[in-house]
């Protein structure tokens, strides 16, 4: 739910202070916040960006959502669902516009992984 930004900042911030509670011997402490940070990176290859592009798709700013959609480098890494999201978030921006060929294949790549809602 960050952006790459803010998550190579988590890290750093989360391997700096495990470094400092392992010289501290502080093993406990050190190994929780590796812990944390390896959650962030985890994190970062199974969900991406997407839920940050799909918030900006339904305030109807594509150029934002595509922008933020690129910085996911790996979409092959992202979850299922996720990578159903990243199509149909790509064929949305294709559509928007008027890309009407490339957003027809997006949206039948987003079919095949599933786009599974609440409502539906």
């Amino acid at each position: 739910m960050y952006t790459p930004i803010v998550r190579v900042i988590i890290l750093v911030l989360g391997l700096i202070l495990g470094f400092y509670y392992y010289m501290t011997d502080n093993p406990t402490p050190a190994l929780l916040t590796l812990f944390g940070v390896a959650l962030v990176v985890w994190g970062y290859f199974k969900n991406g960006t997407v839920y940050l592009a799909w918030r900006k798709v339904k305030k109807q700013d594509f150029q934002q959502a595509e922008r933020i959609l690129s910085q996911t480098k790996y979409p092959e890494l992202l979850k299922r669902e996720q990578k159903g999201f990243y199509h149909f978030i790509k064929a949305m921006i294709s559509a928007n516009a008027n890309d009407i060929d490339n957003a027809y294949i997006n949206f039948k790549k987003a079919l095949q992984f599933g786009v599974r809602t609440q409502n539906n």
